[in-house]
């Protein structure tokens, strides 16, 4: 998934290419694939290129878009990211 850290960098997780003709054999695999370890599937064919997501890494890159279109709303994410006090995971009582 991408998101916004507070040093403004975005994580991009590797994705995985094969061609239309190994996807067309391994389809179900590579659904149920991408939708447990949330990783982009490139399917490359001779027209072009398609690429396979989870639906959360879908909703994960429309709340991208949506973040970067709406004016001024990162720049308020990442100012309320400046002033947030964050507790380290052993502080946390689970």
């Amino acid at each position: 998934m991408l998101w916004w850290k507070k040093e403004k960098e975005i994580e991009v997780k590797a994705m995985l290419t094969m061609d239309v003709e190994k996807f067309q054999t391994e389809c179900l695999k590579q659904v149920k694939q991408t939708i447990a370890q949330d990783q982009a599937v490139k399917i490359a064919c001779p027209e072009g290129n398609a690429v396979l997501l989870s639906e959360e890494m879908y909703r994960g890159l429309l709340a991208s878009v949506e973040i970067t279109q709406e004016s001024g709303l990162k720049d308020k994410i990442l100012a309320a990211l400046e002033d947030a006090e964050f507790l380290e995971e052993s502080e946390v009582e689970w």
